[in-house]
């Protein structure tokens, strides 16, 4: 008994059940065959007849016992067959027995025989390695859903009591009536309550699986973190509600609308937080999210920090206030375990305009719209109009003539000249680059250069103006050592380009085309660079390490403090404009800046000089260098040499001493601030 309960561990409600109907349907022929032939017997004293009984019963209960293991994965051990081989040996032997002694008062030999074999059999199953060994548990709903084995069994059951009469009435015997009913009766009703169990199990099991599969489809739809709709339902959402817009239009104004959701200061908190004070940012947003929308709207994740909100019709001003609830909503603290994190959110967001609006249009419409409302500061929202839809119209036809101008040569790069205040000779020069449209004529840099720095097509420009702007330094070197040897050529690099570790091959490349050397080269970033790209100051790092210089450009306008320029990456610092050009409160500034910048180890260059009068504060401030209109235009290559040894002019050095406030006129391009990769002079 121990052997078959620790193999059919799990098992037991179906177990039972097929005992029942294994122990009445063997029950039968023993009662036909020996109990009744006992009962008849004059010559059996009670005693006897209950010993005679005892034995084969016993055996037909065990060997029930038994035989629905034997249909189990468990049960098909060697140890268990033998066990099995022995029952029934024993029962045998013990109907031999009872029938032998109720007809003749005399046991045969024979049946001595068979006891031995089934003792034999019985210590072959308990010396077997297969009755010590510890089988798997066996669910009980595997065991409960009957097999083809099992369906065998049970309709050989079930015939067991027809199967008994017929024998009978061939025979000519005397019939068991009562006991072919009785049994017949309880194996129907066994069999009966066993398949309605096991098509409650066949039901349960169904239902499982359901289940399953329903989970399994929501963890693969489903983001794992927030419990948001993934990136694939979220646009298969998008598609079906712009299905609808178009299969059943409405004459109101309300259309299919979409935001763009990006947490502003995500990368900072992670960082300095770990990723699990992340996790619970981006969970609280989700949530903020799902309760600011309605319930026929969807609230899905399209990736990293980014979340995709597509709103059932809404007007173009309903668009809007709900671009603005989501600002307000996420500008707020997210709790993260014990502590607050402000992250902020930009917003873009857009309305399906007509029939032909495709989900793929409408979220580059939202990419757009939110890309400008992080250019426009972060923390605001941007709402794609008809005036921002022309404007993307027309930068793209730009994009598409600036791409063929970069292939066709139309650009061009001025040099304008960087003077040492303390005696005014030249150090160097700022590569300006310039585009000679055809039939349009030169178009200012403000009009192309942001157009390229929507996309890689700014790294491309960054190339080129490398590329030549080196070439063209090693060949003033070469041409004039004594004069250029010592000065340097300055290259304005995107945050983009810098933030791909191809920079580092790029500038590599042209200096090793060009011959010039490395320490001739200035690259010129903004501060912002530097905290927008991760990668950024690793990528600065690299390129100092080849022995090229680096200068923070527009400083002052970024998010750098005077105290974090012992951190910088950099060798020279270049004040933007608007501290030379500025009142007298930024006159202080500016003198705390040129201090500041000189103390942390950097040389100060000045732009934007336009007036003696600030040329002459400069100097005062013991500024290092400067350039700007006042001092030199930009010039073309060829005329560059001309000004190789070139100082300011004793004009400029006499207006300055009578405290003339001389404006240098502008001609060509307007004076504007250097742009990345390009420059515009000044």
């Amino acid at each position: 008994m121990v052997h078959l309960r620790r193999r059919a561990r799990g098992a037991e409600p179906a177990a039972l059940l097929d005992v029942a109907v294994v122990v009445v349907g063997l029950a039968l022929p023993c009662w036909v065959g020996v109990v009744e032939p006992l009962l008849h017997a004059e010559h059996a004293s009670p005693l006897e007849q209950a010993v005679s009984l005892a034995y084969p019963l016993g055996d037909v209960l065990l060997l029930g016992l038994l035989v629905p293991l034997l249909g189990l994965p468990v049960g098909r051990s060697t140890s268990t067959r033998l066990l099995g081989a022995s029952l029934g040996l024993m029962l045998v032997a013990d109907v031999l027995y009872s029938s032998l002694s109720a007809s003749t008062d005399v046991v045969e030999g024979a049946v001595n025989v068979v006891y031995m074999a089934s003792y034999l059999t019985a210590g072959a199953a308990a010396l077997h390695p297969s009755a010590t060994a510890d089988p798997a548990p066996v669910a009980s709903r595997s065991g409960a859903v009957p097999g083809r084995r099992r369906a065998v069994g049970l309709a050989a059951a079930l015939l067991v009591a027809p199967g008994v009469l017929a024998l009978q009435l061939v025979s000519g015997a005397r019939l068991s009536g009562w006991a072919v009913v009785v049994a017949a009766a309880a194996m129907a009703l066994l069999v009966v309550t066993r398949l309605d169990r096991a098509t409650a199990e066949v039901s349960s099991a169904a239902r499982e699986r359901e289940s399953l599969v329903a989970r399994v489809a929501h963890q693969a739809s489903h983001d794992a973190l927030t419990g948001l709709p993934s990136r694939a339902r979220s646009l298969a959402a998008l598609e079906v509600a712009l299905h609808s817009q178009h299969a059943h239009p409405r004459a109101d104004d309300r259309l299919v609308g979409l935001l763009r959701v990006d947490l502003d200061r995500f990368t900072q908190v992670n960082d300095r937080y770990g990723p699990g004070v992340g996790d619970e940012v981006l969970r609280g947003a989700a949530d903020r999210l799902r309760a600011l929308v309605r319930t026929d709207d969807h609230v899905g994740r399209l990736g990293a920090d980014e979340f995709l909100v597509v709103l059932g019709r809404r007007t173009a001003l309903e668009l809007r206030e709900v671009a603005d609830l989501v600002v307000v909503a996420l500008s707020a603290p997210l709790t993260a375990g014990d502590r607050d994190v402000a992250v902020g959110a930009s917003v873009g967001a857009a309305l399906a305009c007509g029939r032909g609006t495709t989900a793929d249009a409408l979220l580059a419409d939202g990419g757009v719209a939110l890309a400008r409302a992080k250019e426009g500061g972060r923390g605001r929202a941007v709402v794609v109009d008809t005036d921002l839809r022309r404007e993307l119209e027309e930068q793209a036809a730009v994009e598409a003539a600036l791409v063929h101008g970069l292939a066709a040569g139309e650009l061009v790069l001025r040099y304008q000249p960087v003077h040492e205040l303390a005696g005014g000779a030249v150090t160097g020069y700022e590569a300006l680059v310039r585009w000679e449209r055809p039939g349009v004529g030169l178009v200012p840099p403000d009009l192309f250069i942001p157009v390229a720095e929507r996309s890689d097509l700014v790294c491309d420009l960054d190339r080129w103006v490398l590329e030549e702007a080196t070439r063209q330094m090693a060949a003033w070197t070469a041409a004039d050592p004594d004069a250029f040897a010592g000065r340097h050529v300055a290259v304005n690099l995107s945050g983009r380009h810098l933030a791909r570790r191809v920079v580092v091959d790029h500038v590599a490349g042209a200096l090793e085309r060009s011959g010039l050397d490395p320490h001739q080269l200035v690259v010129e970033i903004t501060e912002t660079v530097l905290v927008d790209a991760s990668t950024a100051g690793e990528h600065l790092a690299a390129l100092r390490a080849l022995g090229v210089r680096a200068s923070i450009d527009d400083f002052g306008t970024g998010y750098t403090s005077v105290a974090q320029l012992r951190q910088l990456p950099a060798d020279a610092l270049k004040v933007d404009r608007s501290f030379v050009s500025g009142t007298a409160a930024d006159t202080g500034l500016l003198a705390l800046v040129v201090q500041a910048g000189q103390a942390a180890g950097l040389r100060v260059v000045a732009e934007g000089v336009e007036h003696v009068g600030q040329l002459a504060q400069l100097r005062a401030l013991s500024c290092d260098e400067a350039q700007g209109y006042l001092l030199a235009r930009p010039f073309a290559p060829e005329q560059v040499p001309g000004h190789g040894t070139a100082r300011m002019s004793p004009g400029e050095r006499e207006g300055e001493a009578a405290g003339q406030q001389v404006r240098v006129p502008h001609q060509g391009t307007s004076a504007l601030p250097s742009r990345a990769g390009t420059g515009a002079g000044g």
